[in-house]
């Protein structure tokens, strides 16, 4: 967003200098593997019964998207707390032990 605003350079400079003091956590292979078993996981836990109708199942198709899937394998890889209300990571849980926090 800061790249439409009106001050696009001055705000591009301001989301910089905010995201120095955060941590970035990189997909790496170990986060990769999560994420490959939690698809597996919530695929045959949600998905149709029917092998074969379940190789054709995406992870949208119930209703978790892969951003948030990513965020939970990356969580699980260096076993940190989401703090969400989101709907997708209670969904996620339900296939696995990911720690989640409501602050609401």
């Amino acid at each position: 967003m800061a790249e439409k605003s009106d001050r696009s350079e001055e705000n591009r400079k301001r989301t910089e200098r905010l995201l120095i003091s955060f941590l970035v956590y990189g997909i790496d292979e170990a986060t990769a593997d999560w994420y490959g078993t939690f698809k597996a996981r919530l695929i045959n836990h949600f998905g149709p019964k029917e092998k074969a109708k379940r190789r054709h199942t995406t992870i949208a198709q119930i209703g978790v998207s892969e951003n948030d899937l990513w965020i939970a394998a990356c969580a699980k890889r260096h076993d940190l707390v989401i703090v969400s209300a989101d709907a997708d990571f209670r969904r996620i849980q339900e296939v696995t032990d990911l720690r989640v926090e409501s602050w609401l």
